[in-house]
């Protein structure tokens, strides 16, 4: 999504602008006032994930879309990580476009998705790759992508009947209560920083931690070579790197456990050379 928006920079002259968000907030007002503070007369377009990969941090998707729409500026809501994740219901977001997969939290097969469009904004907008009538007000003219694998969408009525057979709310505090296991577990030890909020309305899965002094990205190899535990590094503002944890519902305590323990002998007598 990122990459879309810089593509259109290189190409066409728009201007892009980024901004940083502290990880985590002490509210989710501070985000809100972030993005309030860097519009100007000449936003045409806002971007942002609905919670980002990064640390796991929900935004507060509402109150961006108000002040936006009060300024006549668009919308697009990156959901790839919030959909199947944590219940929110789509149309109380306000936003103008929510694009999200389903092979994430979903657990539906890669290559399975959803776009959703404001009827009234479909027209204007072009599909990437061609279709036969560009300016049609049908959301359909985007599926021009050639031919489909009808396979895929077939196995998201299953992903969709395993997901409600386990229900939404259940589904969510699970996922938060094997986030708040380990990271609760790893932030007594020294050195240790948990850069995800435990604000349930700020995270839920996701969760993200750094060490002082220690090379992450060694971290986790050591963790996957030794212990076939896998993880990933993400990069942050001030160049700080964490590392992020993303158990999923059939992540077990046992399992867990050994992440903690490995991480903890780690933390304590340091990285092997």
């Amino acid at each position: 999504m990122k990459n879309a928006v810089l593509q259109r920079e290189k190409l066409e002259g728009v201007k892009v602008k980024m901004f940083d968000f502290p990880y985590p907030p002490k509210n989710l007002n501070v985000l809100a006032e972030l993005f309030k503070k860097n519009i100007t007369p000449k936003t045409k377009l806002i971007l942002f994930c609905h919670i980002t990969n990064l640390t796991g941090q929900i935004f507060p998707v509402k109150e961006i879309c108000r002040l936006a729409r009060e300024k006549n500026i668009d919308v697009v809501i990156d959901g790839a990580h919030a959909f199947g994740h944590f219940v929110f219901n789509q149309k109380d977001l306000e936003c103008d476009i929510y694009g999200a997969n389903l092979h994430k939290w979903m657990m539906a097969p890669i290559g399975t998705g959803f776009l959703y469009i404001k009827k009234e904004k479909i027209k204007d907008i072009r599909p990437l790759f061609p279709a036969s009538d560009p300016f049609s007000e049908d959301i359909r003219k985007f599926e021009h992508i050639g031919t489909h694998q009808e396979y895929l969408k077939l196995a998201v009525g299953d992903a969709l009947d395993f997901h409600h057979g386990i229900g939404g709310y259940r589904k969510e505090e699970r996922l938060r209560y094997l986030r708040d296991y380990w990271a609760k577990e790893l932030m007594k030890l020294a050195g240790v920083k948990i850069l995800t909020s435990f604000k349930p309305d700020q995270s839920c899965g996701i969760g993200t931690f750094t060490v002082e002094g220690m090379d992450m990205g060694k971290l986790g190899t050591q963790l996957l070579n030794k212990h076939k535990i896998y993880t990933t590094t993400v990069g942050l503002p001030d160049d700080v790197h964490g590392m992020r944890v993303t158990p999923s519902i059939y992540t077990n305590l046992k399992e867990i456990d050994l992440f903690i323990e490995a991480v903890s002998f780690y933390v304590r007598n340091g990285l092997p050379e």
